[in-house]
């Protein structure tokens, strides 16, 4: 029951932040993939997803947050978490060319399953439209950032560059496809960083709703000792446009 009620007060929240946005200029979508299956083995999964964009003549304000959770029963019968991890991003970009805009950004993530308590990303620099029409939109952008990382073996904290990647396309009048891909290396040592990867492909149901699938990819090269550097999220969704 308190899952259920969490998942709910989540559900409810990210909608009523959907119709405040709604009437203030921002545009977005909520998907979300939800499983509980009892048998041999109980096995619960959730998946929340949610973007928001504002766009100005000269500026854009985006937000976005992912809520990813499963878990299992074992042989014993006791539930074992496989994922649990949460994150939660804003960015603001600012034309200053025909093509080209400064930003700055910031990112919060958490991964309870890789005993990581807190990471922060903070960053700015440059990017770049490589093209936007009706159709398709692409930008690319490239700067410094300041990573910290708390982990429960320790803290680590260190500067690196950050490569990001927006592509969108509208296939058809209904299918559409989406990646973002974020690159964060440390400047110290290469072999140390993460990037996190998104495909969405959507289908349009309605003038609101719609349905997709998500392949999401977390990867921690230097993650804690014991932990998997790799976690990899597919899930069919339903969707809320606004």
């Amino acid at each position: 029951m308190r899952r259920v009620a969490f998942i709910a007060f989540v559900v409810a929240g990210l909608a009523g932040s959907a119709l405040a946005a709604e009437s203030t200029g921002w545009k977005g979508s909520i998907d979300a993939s939800l499983s509980f299956v009892e048998g041999n083995r109980n096995t619960d999964s959730v998946l929340i997803i949610g973007k928001m964009k504002q766009v100005g003549t000269k500026d854009r304000k985006i937000v976005d947050g992912l809520y990813n959770f499963s878990r299992q029963t074992n042989n014993l019968g006791n539930f074992e978490t496989s994922t649990d991890l949460w994150s939660l991003g804003g960015r603001y970009e600012r034309d200053f060319g025909n093509k080209s805009f400064w930003y700055v950004s910031a990112r919060l993530d958490r991964d309870g399953v890789n005993d990581l308590n807190l990471r922060q990303v903070y960053g700015a620099g440059l990017g770049y439209t490589m093209f936007a029409n009706d159709v398709s939109t692409w930008r690319i952008s490239l700067g410094a950032s300041q990573v910290l990382e708390d982990y429960q073996s320790g803290n680590t904290d260190y500067f690196g560059f950050q490569a990001t990647s927006d592509y969108t396309r509208q296939i058809d009048a209904k299918l559409s496809l989406e990646h973002s891909f974020l690159y964060v290396p440390n400047v110290d040592d290469f072999e140390d960083y993460f990037f996190v990867s998104s495909l969405g492909l959507s289908y349009k149901l309605n003038e609101r709703m719609k349905a997709g699938f998500r392949w999401i990819v977390n990867f921690d090269a230097t993650p804690s000792a014991g932990s998997r550097k790799q976690n990899r999220t597919y899930a069919f969704t339903l969707g809320y446009s606004f």
